[in-house]
């Protein structure tokens, strides 16, 4: 067998993503980590040398051009506090200008304005629980509410107009209200209520007084409706309807429509044409891997789209639109990496406990045995998420190191349906563990995992279901890795940010009505059941989940004197996204996994 690289080598691998045109389709903005955190790059040509135009240390998350071309906005929190903050920048040179400066408060933003002057935003400054809806003159500064209600209110879409918002309220997990907002008079007209299960992911205005909408209310999936502003409330026309999401769209000039479809986790590019109100032009290209954005120029003629797969590394694509013709933009580098060694997962299904048909990708190593492999059962965060056949660091390096990752999508996942997503919900997350432990079954039963070494490894909510597992399942698992996991569903309730309180509610039960249900289900209050060695991770500005639940884990296992190794990250979030913490962490995860479970690896 090859010798087994490090994880740094995984880590060189950079990733160019988030592309959009300028409006003149001259020059290409997009986010490219060669620094080790993403910043903003400019380029004026496919294949050309790309122009930093940002230099932080932290994550830049998003950038958005202004409709005249002249100035960028980009996001960026520090040391993944998520309280992110808005930065204007001119593409054509000078430093970017903080444009808010309140380090305790998140701003998302929603819109530039039709004339470039001013953005819309949403933030929670007046309450950390609520968040309002903010207009900025970009150039004076010059800012003022327009809209304050105790809910979360995001901006999707402002009119060509120029006066009026296309606003959205989420109040719980899946259940959004659509308003139309007047920025001059505060007017908020109710466009389609929240009283039903729905989301809203996009908007865009279109010709004749109506509006392009991505929803899943009253449907299963995500698609594309058109409502007619001077038409009845609340009247929906469906115009393109899959048994999959189409997860995203952009429209351009001429009503030219792209959109990408999430078709078992794959992507699809749709094209097509706005006429009268209809799709029409249909067409879809497969695209071999998972595109995570796709922007159109203003004129309709090119779509940048971010594509990556397992075996390649992300990078901005051009897609013509009249003959669907891709050119590859950007050439973030695979530094070194043999593409030889990179492995593609075989997309599976296994049944689990109530015959329901679990999706999954399974990554085998790329040498060794073919069976009574080690395993590493990789559960996914949210958990209304979903693992998807991405360039992964962590699953390649793994599966060089002799071991096989089989990534499940277990129910409550996203991406097969609304129904499919709300299986897990409250009462029923004891069968999505289940479905993990299925998964483990599954493995023996097809004899692909040795039974004595399969473990299981998690962040987030994927952290919370190692730790539940190694409690409800203890003798099923060789090893676990929990990062930034919930242990204690009273205390991470208490201190979450306010902002998500009432939406995780409704996914995990309410802390007060559910309070036995949650006490149950945490596994602090299990502990003693745990055999197998745990490694937590945790950074110590997580919002989500606060460094508690690890430190109460950790605590309490250690009384115990149980095998528990703990990994801290003063300058990290929700996760491990600096590429020296991410080294130290992984290496340190690999060769506790060595330890404990026995990849098949040569050093």
């Amino acid at each position: 067998m090859s010798p087994s690289l490090p994880f740094e080598t995984f880590l060189q691998v950079r990733a160019a993503t988030g592309g959009a045109f300028s409006p003149d389709g001259r020059t290409l903005a997009f986010l490219l980590n060669d620094s080790g955190v993403a910043q903003v790059y400019l380029q004026g040509a496919p294949g050309a040398a790309p122009v930093r135009r940002s230099a932080t240390g932290d994550t830049v998350r998003a950038l958005h051009w202004a409709p005249d071309g002249r100035r960028l906005i980009f996001t960026m929190d520090a040391g993944g506090s998520e309280r992110e903050q808005l930065y204007l920048l001119d593409p054509d040179g000078g430093a970017p200008r903080a444009l808010t400066n309140d380090p305790g408060v998140i701003h998302t933003f929603g819109a530039w304005s039709p004339d470039s002057r001013r953005v819309a935003f949403a933030a929670n400054s007046r309450h950390p629980q609520f968040f309002d809806l903010h207009i900025l003159d970009v150039e004076g500064g010059a800012r003022r509410v327009v809209l304050e209600r105790d809910s979360f209110f995001n901006v999707l879409a402002w009119l060509s107009d120029g006066r009026f918002l296309v606003v959205r309220e989420q109040v719980g997990p899946g259940r959004h209200g659509l308003f139309l907002l007047d920025v001059e008079t505060g007017e908020l007209r109710t466009l389609l209520a929240a009283d039903q299960d729905g989301r809203f992911l996009w908007a865009a205005g279109g010709e004749g007084g109506r509006l392009l909408l991505l929803t899943d209310r009253g449907r299963d999936f995500l698609a594309l409706f058109r409502l007619d502003l001077d038409g009845p409330d609340g009247s929906l026309t469906p115009l393109f309807a899959d048994d999959a999401d189409l997860e995203q769209c952009d429209v351009a000039a001429g009503g030219r429509l792209a959109g990408l479809v999430n078709r078992e986790g794959w992507s699809e590019l749709l094209l097509g044409c706005i006429t009268d109100g209809c799709l029409t032009a249909v067409r879809r290209f497969p695209l071999d891997g998972v595109a995570t954005a796709c922007r159109m120029s203003v004129d309709g003629e090119r779509v940048a789209v971010t594509l990556n797969s397992p075996v390649a590394n992300a990078n901005v694509w051009g897609v013509e639109w009249e003959s669907g013709e891709r050119t590859r933009w950007t050439q973030a580098s695979l530094n070194g990496l043999d593409p030889s060694r990179l492995v593609m997962p075989e997309t599976i299904r296994y049944p689990t406990h109530d015959g329901l048909s679990i999706p999954a990708f399974l990554y085998r190593p790329p040498e060794g045995p073919p069976d009574r492999l080690p395993v590493v059962v990789h559960v996914h965060g949210g958990p209304e998420s979903q693992d998807r056949p991405n360039f992964s660091a962590i699953y390649q390096y793994l599966a060089q190191r002799g071991y096989a990752v089989l990534a499940p999508n277990v129910r409550g996942s996203s991406g097969y349906g609304n129904a499919y997503s709300h299986l897990d919900d409250v009462e029923k997350r004891y069968d999505a563990l289940r479905d993990v432990e299925f998964a483990r079954h599954w493995l023996v039963e097809q004899g692909i995992g040795d039974p004595e070494r399969i473990a299981i490894m998690g962040a987030s909510y994927g952290g919370f279901t190692v730790l539940a597992c190694l409690t409800r399942q203890p003798e099923l698992w060789a090893a676990g890795v929990d990062i930034v996991g919930i242990a204690n569903f009273d205390t991470f309730f208490q201190h979450t940010g306010p902002w998500r309180r009432h939406l995780r509610a409704g996914e995990y039960g309410d802390p007060v009505r559910d309070a036995a249900l949650l006490r149950d289900l945490s596994p602090i209050h299990a502990v003693d059941r745990i055999r197998a060695p745990l490694m937590v991770v945790q950074g110590a500005n997580d919002p989500r989940v606060p460094q508690e639940e690890s430190d109460q884990m950790v605590e309490t296992l250690r009384a115990r004197q149980h095998p528990v190794e703990y990994l801290l990250f003063g300058d990290e979030g929700h996760g491990i996204v600096k590429i020296p913490n991410r080294v130290a962490a992984y290496t340190a995860i690999g060769e506790f996994l060595d330890r404990w479970v026995g990849g098949n690896q040569q050093s």
